[in-house]
């Protein structure tokens, strides 16, 4: 087997991030039974876990990932919007951090993603419920469910750009994607795609 390299440690963003060596997105490298939970470990970049609870209230989320330790990632160069993914209860959610000028933005208001090949997927912004932000694991602003359809998009396409469209303040925000960020949540995507149709 080759090897590519290993990540480079920095002082910012990922000093306390795990680093493995840079395997294909849905490599898995280990899984770790925990009390409640399965945490598995992928190429270079995704810690995932897979929560198991008695009362059928069971979870799949992010712990982290090789750009930050959160449960989603920073696709733009200001920090602005913050994205994930997350399964409670068998549904799939987009999840977003929004931060700056996106920190208007509410439940009801509309996120258009376009993708480098002309695609592009349109959600409606949920609030996540009370239970799921007391959990940390579960932390975000903001939710919108997505089929498998469009998680499989996102493992295919390279993203470019979004619309937020703010209705409080009719409002339109029209940026790109930072150009790492791109990779970066493709590759997420393909990770998360292939515990929920393995191990979930």
């Amino acid at each position: 087997m080759i090897f590519s390299k290993f990540f480079n440690r920095s002082k910012s963003k990922d000093k306390s991030i795990e680093h493995n060596l840079l395997f294909a997105p849905n490599y898995l490298i280990k899984s770790e039974k925990l009390k409640d939970s399965i945490k598995y470990t992928f190429g270079g970049h995704s810690i995932i876990c897979v929560e198991q609870k008695e009362n059928n209230n069971s979870g799949l989320f992010f712990t982290y990932t090789r750009a930050t330790k959160s449960n989603k990632l920073n696709l733009t160069d200001d920090e602005t919007l913050h994205l994930g993914f997350q399964t409670v209860l068998d549904i799939n959610y987009l999840i977003l951090g929004t931060r700056k000028v996106l920190a208007q933005s509410k439940a009801g208001d509309l996120l258009t993603i376009y993708f480098k090949d002309g695609n592009s997927l349109n959600f409606t912004l949920e609030s996540c419920s009370k239970v799921e932000q007391k959990r940390k694991e579960y932390a975000c602003n903001l939710r919108a469910r997505i089929s498998e359809k469009d998680l499989k998009l996102f493992t295919t396409k390279l993203i470019e750009s979004y619309t937020f469209e703010l209705k409080k303040s009719n409002q339109i925000i029209k940026e790109p994607f930072s150009k790492d960020g791109k990779r970066k949540f493709r590759e997420a995507a393909q990770s998360y795609l292939f515990v929920l149709n393995n191990h979930y």
